[in-house]
């Protein structure tokens, strides 16, 4: 032994741990081998006494594990090292100990040896222990958790070891259908659980060396032997210390069943479907998306990308638009894939249209779709031809038509619905009821729309809407899946239907009255001749009502005779089985006591498809014709007899107006035999002729009207002329069809010869009273003339404020203007008499209210009333609403008349009362009472002669004897009457009556407007008079010069009067009209061509005071017109009115 190696003994010797070289031969490694060293710390671990003992203990003994022991010597065997082999020992006394052992082979002493050493490892083990042992309680208290888990489990759960079960936990035993898991556990093997065909075919599986899935799906077998759907989830884990199977199972019945009806759903969809996972990769998809974007051969393989698939499709030529660019299209078609948008059209090589969408879904794949839309576009296009068609069949509708949303507001208008109601579609588009008709109308409008929405259905009504009658019927729109988007409506005129629909039940009506009341005999039966109806006159020959027959057949009603319902019946049968009318003619009706002739028709009545529907019939009373018959036969004989003896004669056209009757009398006058007349016309017979009467008559013939009085005459052969009068009628038919005319004629030569002769006479009068006319005109524009001196200069000095006259002068004065006035009276008095029986009195005939007319003439006569101490009363209060239908001016002129007699032939201190009442016959009577001298009986008949004054001719009440008879004349022309009663010097009473006017009043306004004087106020501007009459000159020269500033030149021809004209320049011209030479018309219409006298105005003064005379005048273009005599506050009035100056 080597100095080293004796050291390095000496440290193992001393070495804490167990250190042992073993010595072994080639073919012997175990440890039992020869003990070459050993030190004192293996010798105590081993519990020896000492080395020797140690020696000769057999070590096998020592291991408790045999195998461990047998390892170790592998390890030896092979030369290999031992790290930290842990092995339980036992120690010579028995006790076990717990060794971790390491070896290395060396040599020594030179031979193969190996070193090992131990450690004592028994308290790091017993630590081990006793951890192990806290941990498996914990284990305990876990696994009695996990336990717990599992069984509340709601999968099932199976532990198994080779199939054999160890757990099962309670869900699993409810899947397979047994009662608990212990009945499960006592399965001898686990195959049971899985159906045959999936136990093969992971068994075949194992023996073929391949993997079975932890996860997989699988048929279950339930207990009952039926099948489920379930997932399973297998895993290894440690079971009471050794090596078992957890298997976790769960029921997929329903989610398989939906993954099947999924998958049959996507199958059988009509669109093409195709998904893609993240990774863009096919997953599933349907024969729709191979079909159409493949072909029919093509094979889809999941897991293909869709990049892939689409450059397949354009590889293919199914992409025709990808032709020449197929890199570019791909590279667009992939950007629009991964970035899906809108979807899309693409049009495939066969024409079809595919609308294609992508969708991406929460966990980035996408969802393809595709549908073939090319009947659907094929079908829009369709469609809008189709509503192009629409629009202008709505357009061309004669009634209204629009389309309306769920919130009633206007879609749609047709034309016509724009043109009834003057709208526009643009206008009133998206606009409601109430939008459209504010107020109550739009209200019950918008009602009745969402009355149609609510109940979706159609509702019909009917509407007044400005005048007319809407027939409006109002409908729910549903779209193509059901949805309700609106309402429809279409409106109907039916105002002219609504009005035809009244005529016919007021026709109805009056047919049902017509038969009710009609006095003949009317019934309608059905086919089987049952009563229907019956009128009241056939109802009362039995005394019975219509409720009787109605329904019953004559055989059926009692008190129809036998022989009576026989005839019925067989006449009855004979309309029905032929359908033509018959008609019956019968004498008395059974029980009838009085003899009575029946006319009777019955009838086939028909529907619109003339089908016999029933039997009508009438019977009528003839029994007055049959009598009226015999009676115009009687007629008839006494008619001929009659025309043979007569004056006149008698004649007779036919239909063609072709003569056909003459009596004998017509020879006698005219000279012409009947003969020779009968059957032509008029032309053919040269009764024709020219003049107007003729044709009238003959155009009165053409159109069958009646005619009178046609008057005609013949010469005859001894050159006498006689005349003839002729009526006729025409003659028509039952039918209302003409058949000619029958008239009568007359010799009328005597009256003819009178009218001539009586004719001759009148145009001799009437060429009298136009002489008349023309000389009281004459004599009116003479009488006036010097009048208007008298009367005018009489004004002049009454009113002379510089040379104020005498009492004596002013009596004088009073006279002259009296008797001035009195003879202007007379001449219009004269001329209104004239005009009267001349025919020529204009009337005005309006609505006159009679107290104003009353009112104005009470100023007229108070002045001579108070000078005679006369009262005037009246009931003027029940005149106030009195209106009469007059010519204002004639009434006022009667109104005076009478009222200025009343007081000019009263008494002193008289009394003058005036009354108005009504008549029954519609007219007002006004009433002037006196208590005057009176009228004795014998001159009443003389009152309303002319010129007749009874007597007061001699006395101081001046008149002219004319005044009543003008005053007559008038009232009766007007429509009125007048009146008197009257005893002699008891008073009179003269009354005159007028009609009243019904509904004037209402017309009647207030006026206070009274006629007041003009007054003389200052003027400024000069006049030219023309005037042939010096004393006019002077007079018109006098009143000028008492205006202040008012100037007048003057001259006596219409030739000098237009040269001053143009010298002077007046501001306004007076003008005489019968002047030397140019009257006053042709002066006026030089005047209006003048420059300087354009707008100057011209008045006119004459003597020519006819109501025509001044109407002439202002036509001609006179400012005013104004008569002589003169009245000075009337020429002041004109001339301040044409300079401007308020009056």
């Amino acid at each position: 032994m080597k100095d080293d190696d004796t050291k390095n003994f000496e440290i193992l010797e001393n070495s804490p741990m167990g250190v042992a070289v073993v010595s072994h031969a080639d073919t012997d490694t175990r440890l039992t081998g020869e003990r070459l060293f050993i030190n004192d710390a293996l010798v105590k671990m081993y519990g020896a006494t000492s080395r020797e003992n140690f020696q000769n203990a057999e070590i096998a003994k020592s291991w408790v594990d045999l195998k461990q022991l047998r390892a170790v010597e592998e390890v030896m065997k092979r030369r290999e090292d031992l790290v930290d082999f842990e092995a339980r020992q036992r120690r010579i006394d028995g006790t076990e100990w717990w060794v971790s052992m390491n070896s290395r082979p060396i040599q020594f002493g030179g031979r193969d040896c190996t070193m090992i050493w131990h450690f004592d490892i028994t308290r790091r083990k017993q630590a081990e222990l006793d951890l192990q042992k806290s941990r498996d309680e914990v284990q305990m208290r876990v696994e009695k958790r996990f336990s717990s888990l599992l069984d509340g489990s709601n999968q099932g759960i199976l532990i198994h070891r080779n199939r054999v079960p160890l757990y099962a936990n309670p869900m699993l035993a409810e899947m397979y259908g047994y009662s608990s898991p212990e009945e499960i556990m006592a399965l001898e093997s686990t195959e049971v659980l899985t159906h045959p065909s999936y136990e093969r075919g992971t068994h075949e599986l194992r023996i073929n060396g391949e993997d079975v899935a932890a996860d997989f799906q699988t048929k279950g077998l339930r207990k009952d032997g039926s099948e489920f759907w379930e997932e399973r989830r297998s895993f290894t884990l440690d079971w009471e210390g050794e090596p078992a199977v957890c298997s976790m199972r769960l029921d997929i019945t329903k989610k398989k069943e939906t993954e099947d009806q999924f998958y049959n759903a996507v199958q059988s969809l009509s669109e093409g479907f195709a998904y893609f996972n993240s990774d863009d990769h096919l997953v599933i998809w349907n024969e729709q998306f191979r079909k159409r974007h493949f072909g029919q051969n093509k094979t889809l393989e999941p897991g293909i990308s869709f990049e892939d698939l689409f450059r397949d499709r354009v590889a293919s030529g199914l992409v025709p638009s990808a032709a020449g660019r197929e890199e570019d299209f791909i590279k667009e078609r992939m950007e629009h894939h991964n970035n899906p948008g809108e979807p899309f059209i693409n049009m495939h090589a066969d024409g079809t249209c595919i609308l294609i969408n992508e969708e991406k879904t929460p966990d980035g794949g996408t969802v393809f779709t595709s549908h073939d839309i090319t009947d659907q576009r094929n079908t829009e296009e369709a469609m809008r031809v189709s509503e192009a068609r629409l629009k202008n069949i709505l357009d061309n509708s004669p009634t209204p038509i629009y389309f309306k949303d769920t919130e009633s507001r206007i879609q749609l208008v047709n034309r016509q619905f724009e043109e009834t109601y003057g709208v526009r579609w643009e206008d009133i588009k998206g606009k409601s009821p109430v939008d459209m008709y504010p107020g109550e109308k739009g209200e019950r409008f918008l009602e009745f729309d969402m009355e149609v929405l609510k109940q979706q259905e159609t509702i019909k009504q009917e509407e007044e809407i400005d005048g007319k009658t809407y027939a409006t019927s109002k409908f729910p729109v549903f779209d193509i899946d059901g949805e309700l988007i609106g309402l429809g409506g279409v409106e109907m005129d039916i105002t002219e239907r609504k009005q035809a629909e009244k005529k016919v039940q007021d026709s109805e009506a009056q047919f049902r009255a017509f038969i009710e009341n009609s006095p003949a005999r009317i019934i309608l039966k059905d086919t089987n001749q049952r009563y229907l109806l019956a009128n009241k006159a056939y109802t009362d020959v039995f005394g019975r009502n219509e409720e009787e027959f109605v329904g019953k057949k004559s055989s059926e009603l009692s008190w129809v005779s036998k022989e009576a319902v026989e005839t019925n019946e067989q006449a009855d049968g004979k309309v029905l089985e032929h359908g033509e009318t018959i008609r019956l003619e019968r004498v008395n009706d059974p029980g009838e006591i009085t003899e009575s002739h029946w006319n009777i028709t019955k009838f086939p009545v028909a529907n619109e498809l003339g089908e016999i529907t029933g039997i009508g019939g009438i019977a009528i009373d003839v029994t007055e014709k049959k009598k009226a018959e015999l009676l115009l036969q009687l007629s008839e004989n006494r008619f001929r007899d009659y025309g043979t003896i007569a004056s006149d004669w008698f004649w007779e056209m036919d239909k063609n107006l072709r003569f056909s009757y003459f009596s004998n009398r017509f020879a006698d006058i005219s000279g012409i035999s009947p003969n020779d007349l009968l059957g032509k016309t008029r032309r053919d017979s040269g009764l024709d002729g020219n003049d107007d009467a003729v044709m009238q008559n003959i155009a009165d013939l053409k159109a069958h009207r009646p005619f009178r009085d046609f008057e005609h005459s013949r010469t005859l052969p001894d050159g006498h002329t006689v005349y003839m009068s002729t009526s006729g009628v025409p003659v028509f038919d039952a039918d209302g069809e003409f058949q000619g005319y029958r008239g009568t004629g007359r010799d009328v030569t005597e009256q003819k010869v009178a009218e001539i002769v009586l004719d001759q006479a009148k145009q001799e009068a009437d060429e009298a009273n136009r002489a008349k006319s023309d000389f009281l005109s004459s004599m009116s524009h003479e009488l006036r003339t010097p009048l208007n001196a008298i009367l005018g200069f009489s004004q002049l000095l009454a009113t002379d404020p510089d040379s104020p006259l005498s009492e004596a002068q002013k009596i004088s004065l009073n006279y002259i203007s009296k008797g001035g006035h009195h003879l202007l009276v007379l001449i219009d008095d004269v001329l209104d008499l004239a005009k009267i029986e001349s025919g020529k009195v204009e009337y005005s005939i309006e609505d006159v209210v009679v107290d104003r007319v009353y009112k104005d003439c009470l100023p007229l006569v108070d002045v001579k009333a108070k000078e005679r101490g006369i009262t005037i009363t009246s009931n003027s209060s029940a005149s106030e609403k009195l209106v009469v239908r007059a010519d204002h001016t004639r009434f006022k002129q009667i109104f005076l008349n009478l009222l200025s007699n009343a007081v000019k032939y009263n008494k002193k201190n008289g009394t003058v009362s005036v009354s108005f009442d009504r008549t029954p016959e519609g007219m007002l009577r006004t009433s002037i009472q006196d208590t005057g001298i009176g009228i004795s009986k014998k001159n009443h008949k003389e009152l309303f002669k002319p010129f007749n004054r009874l007597g007061q001719e001699t006395t101081e009440t001046e008149g002219t004897g004319i005044g009543l008879v003008v005053t007559k004349q008038l009232v009766t022309e007007m429509g009125g009457n007048i009146g008197f009663e009257s005893k002699a010097h008891k008073g009179s009473t003269f009354w005159f009556e007028l009609p009243l006017s019904e509904d004037a009043m209402s017309k009647v306004k207030t006026s206070d407007q009274e006629n007041e004087a003009i007054k003389i106020k200052e003027l400024s501007g000069k006049v030219l008079y023309v005037e042939d009459n010096p004393a006019n000159l002077d007079l018109m020269e006098m009143i000028i010069s008492r205006v202040e500033d008012l100037s007048m030149i003057s001259t006596h021809t219409a030739e000098l009067g237009l040269d001053l004209a143009k010298l002077e320049n007046p501001d306004v011209i007076i003008m005489d009209i019968n002047l030397p030479g140019m009257d006053g018309f042709e002066a006026l219409a030089k005047l209006r061509v003048m420059n300087c006298t354009l707008k100057t105005p011209v008045i006119a003064l004459s003597a020519n005071a006819t109501k025509r005379d001044i109407a002439v005048g202002h036509e001609a273009g006179f400012y005013d017109y104004l008569t002589k005599p003169v009245d000075i506050n009337a020429v002041l009035g004109a001339i301040k009115s044409a300079l401007g100056t308020p009056a």
